[in-house]
C-alpha cells in the first residue's frame, strides 16, 4: 500500500473498508487501543465500559 500524506486519500481508503463485515469490530477495537495507549489513567468505569464493547464485538451471535 503506497503511502499518503493526504488526509482525502487516507478517508477514502477507510471507506472503501466500510464494507467489510468485520470492519465495524476491528475499528472499535483500534479505537479502544488508541484509548488505552493515550489515556492510561482512565476510571475504573470506563475501564468498563470498554471490557464491555470488547466482549460485545467477541459475541458469538456477531
Amino acid at each position: 500500500m503506497e503511502e499518503s500524506h493526504s488526509p482525502w486519500d487516507e478517508i477514502e481508503k477507510l471507506e472503501m473498508q466500510c464494507g467489510d463485515v468485520s470492519f465495524s469490530a476491528r475499528w472499535r477495537a483500534f479505537v479502544l487501543a488508541c484509548g488505552n495507549a493515550v489515556l492510561p489513567g482512565l476510571p475504573l468505569e470506563a475501564r468498563g465500559w470498554a471490557e464491555a464493547a470488547a466482549k460485545f464485538d467477541r459475541a458469538p451471535w456477531r
